[in-house]
């Protein structure tokens, strides 16, 4: 049997350095901490992205929110860092130039209200760790050869992801492949 497929046509893994954390909040409401209170849905995030509501891939440096982009009418994850946090500019730059197709795309980062925002590419099918348990088969086929193809690009580009983990894995498109 041939393996070799088009990765295309698969679910695309890609990472990023967002860690799961859940917060409790009233319904409509999305919680950011610290010291910004909360955002209510429909909140405009840079004067362009528009909040539809928090995704759970929000971690210990910032908040992940599913928002619409209104110039572009995509729907788009804006990560908005707490207070005091920010990756470095120059990284930033870099990875906004980076093209792979098993990397997300950063498409912007920005600042709101003293916050540093990048704007993302969003991934319908979410964090690997939403589907778990996977199919054997289809971690080693798809999942880690992709993986490793976009740790390569990274590396080849002179970055290090410091936080591989299946919450920081997410698949373009809803994957199928469970036990």
């Amino acid at each position: 049997m041939d393996d070799s497929r088009p990765l295309s046509a698969e679910p695309t893994a890609f990472l990023s350095e967002s860690m799961a954390q859940t917060q409790e909040v009233a319904v409509g409401e999305i919680a950011i901490f610290p010291s910004l209170g909360v955002l209510q849905t429909g909140t405009v995030i840079a004067s362009r992205y528009v909040v539809e509501g928090e995704l759970s891939e929000s971690g210990g440096e910032s908040d992940v929110f599913c928002c619409w982009d209104k110039e572009t009418g995509q729907k788009v994850a804006v990560k908005v860092y707490r207070d005091k946090f920010s990756p470095k500019q120059d990284l930033m730059q870099i990875l906004k130039k980076l093209k792979h197709k098993n990397l997300i795309d950063l498409l912007d980062f920005d600042t709101w209200n003293n916050r540093f925002i990048e704007v993302m590419e969003f991934a319908a099918g979410g964090a690997l760790t939403g589907g778990m348990p996977y199919d054997e088969d289809f971690l080693k086929k798809v999942i880690i050869p992709q993986v490793v193809e976009g740790m390569n690009c990274l590396h080849d580009n002179n970055i290090i992801h410091r936080d591989i983990k299946s919450a920081n894995l997410f698949l373009r498109i809803r994957a199928k492949v469970r036990l």
